[in-house]
């Protein structure tokens, strides 16, 4: 819950702070080894992640575009704009931890706040 807030996420902030509960229930915690592909451009879209620990590539094309650390997120794109795929493919550079919500979970949570 305490990483929600840290990582001031703007469309969480917004967020009652009673609410935190839910959203950390709604969370999965999932692991990732330097190198493993978390998900490819183009693919559907179905997770939206924060980035608990850890370093994530931003690719698209091929080409890094960004590089992303500790409280930041990625994913969110394929959840909110119906019918779009993933805009880049993201891959974890070290040992990752990633906090994950599903796309049902992440529309829902926001039509019931």
């Amino acid at each position: 819950i305490q990483s929600f807030k840290a990582f001031r996420i703007p469309f969480f902030e917004a967020i009652p702070e009673s609410k935190y509960v839910d959203l950390a229930r709604d969370c999965k915690l999932e692991q990732f080894d330097a190198h493993e592909v978390i998900f490819a451009e183009g693919e559907p879209g179905d997770r939206f992640y924060i980035i608990s620990r850890g370093q994530v590539s931003v690719r698209r094309d091929g080409k890094e575009i960004a590089r992303l650390g500790t409280g930041r997120y990625f994913g969110e794109v394929s959840l909110v704009i119906e019918g779009c795929d993933r805009t880049a493919t993201c891959i974890a550079t070290k040992k990752s931890t990633l906090m994950s919500m599903d796309k049902e979970n992440f529309r829902g949570f926001f039509e019931n706040t």
